[in-house]
């Protein structure tokens, strides 16, 4: 007897098995399935300093006489999708004494250039609208300029007409700094605005 219902219990779960699994296939089942593929891309953020990327601005202040200006201008545009905040560096890193036949008694220890020479950084647009980023002797050169975000520079930069002009003036040396050397180091800085 047991054997019995053993029996009929397997077979009524393996006949009650077979039943689900015809009723699952004969079933009818209501689908609709949208897909959307999507391309994530990143934007780019990409300073330009002079008519070639990486930086192209050659200035050349070699020999430079008392009372002497050299101006210097190249483009300057964020050619990215993104826009930034534009910023300079601007540091001395030497002010040297240099070889001075006469006119100098004391030629040792720093140069008097970088206190002699004047510098003024300025950044023009087409309509000539010219915001001063930095106008004084290369010595003061100790921060950062421009470096708040939503400026007229950074229009000018981020709309890609933009023009970096550069005016070096040594009208305020003496015989004292015939000779001197200094090093300049300019860094230009576009960085994304947070919003």
């Amino acid at each position: 007897m047991k054997k019995k219902l053993r029996q009929m219990i397997t077979i009524g779960t393996g006949m009650a098995i077979v039943l689900i699994i015809s009723f699952q296939l004969t079933k009818a089942v209501f689908t609709d399935e949208e897909l959307s593929a999507n391309t994530i891309s990143l934007g780019t953020l990409n300073l330009q300093v002079g008519d070639e990327d990486p930086v192209n601005l050659p200035i050349d202040l070699s020999d430079m006489s008392g009372q002497e200006t050299r101006i210097y201008e190249v483009a300057l545009k964020n050619t990215g999708t993104v826009e930034g905040n534009f910023w300079v560096d601007a540091e001395v890193l030497n002010s040297l004494e240099g070889e001075n036949p006469e006119a100098e008694t004391n030629t040792e220890g720093e140069g008097e250039a970088d206190d002699c020479i004047q510098l003024l950084m300025s950044v023009t647009d087409p309509a000539h609208d010219e915001e001063i980023l930095v106008n004084s002797a290369l010595s003061a050169l100790t921060e950062q300029y421009d470096h708040d975000a939503q400026t007229l520079v950074d229009e000018m930069v981020n709309g890609g007409d933009a023009t970096l002009k550069l005016r070096f003036y040594s009208g305020n040396c003496s015989s004292c700094a015939m000779g001197d050397t200094v090093d300049l180091n300019l860094m230009f800085h576009l960085q994304q605005e947070y919003i």
